[in-house]
């Protein structure tokens, strides 16, 4: 699963957002168990120590937790996740109505637009 990591952004931030698409995307769910630092690593074809700062990050931010002789968990707080859930979609939300907005786009335009993809995304 080697992602194609971006040369202008740490790998460790790489790794760290792409877990947290994951968690978010339900790949994993609350209280899951992390695979261990080493089976990771070579999971992301990385060094355990650029997995060991990803994990640091998402720790700090209270999305994993550790248990010392047991390894790291998603966290069990669905509050903190659905609250990780609704900033991603309103900063994604966000970011691209921006772009459209700079385009010239109507507000009008970008509803409609937005609600044609959804309707077809939904068919699938």
């Amino acid at each position: 699963m080697a992602l194609s990591f971006q040369p202008d952004k740490p790998i460790y931030l790489q790794i760290a957002a792409h877990m947290k698409r994951e968690i978010i995307a339900g790949s994993y769910q609350p209280g899951d168990r992390l695979p261990s630092i080493r089976d990771m690593a070579m999971i992301y074809e990385v060094t355990p120590n650029t997995i060991q700062r990803a994990l640091q990050l998402l720790e700090q931010e209270g999305i994993l937790r550790t248990e010392r002789t047991n390894g790291k968990f998603i966290t069990a707080d669905d509050a903190l996740l659905r609250r990780l859930r609704g900033d991603v979609l309103r900063e994604r939300a966000a970011a691209m109505t921006r772009e459209l907005l700079a385009y010239g786009f109507s507000s009008e335009e970008i509803l409609s637009a937005l609600s044609d993809e959804l309707k077809g995304a939904d068919s699938q």
